[in-house]
């Protein structure tokens, strides 16, 4: 009974680890994992809010500040498992497009448990309505 409930703990203990832990370039060099983390979002983010097409989602956003919240995982170096929520489907859409197009993910081999793969991205853009004489 004892080798049936250690061999059991044992698988189920190997599900829980990851052996490649996700970075970026910039964050490589983080040791904690809190701030590796951290460091992984504000990369994600600064490249989100550059390379989110504002141009071609203006129309369906609102006139001032629009926020679209994220949450996605990093599995095998890629962003998967995207979460969105905003004020249109475009903007989500879009928002999706934009995390699925980022590179700049690696791998470093270490553990990291799979509930601590979870990321939150605010992507945050204004729009400038101008008044016009009809």
């Amino acid at each position: 009974m004892k080798y049936i409930l250690i061999l059991s703990f044992m698988i189920l203990g190997m599900h829980v680890y990851s052996q490649q832990i996700p970075t970026t370039n910039d964050c490589k060099d983080k040791k904690i994992e809190r701030l590796r983390k951290q460091c992984i979002c504000k990369d994600i983010e600064k490249y989100a809010n550059t390379h989110y097409d504002v141009q071609r989602v203006a129309m369906f956003g609102k006139q001032g500040v629009n926020k679209i919240y994220t949450r996605f995982r990093i599995t095998n170096g890629q962003i998967s498992d995207i979460q969105v929520k905003g004020s249109s489907y475009t903007l989500e859409q879009e928002a999706i497009r934009t995390l699925q197009s980022f590179t700049g993910i690696t791998t470093i081999p270490g553990q990291i448990s799979e509930a601590d793969n979870t990321y939150t991205v605010l992507i945050k853009f204004e729009i400038q309505k101008e008044l016009t004489d009809l």
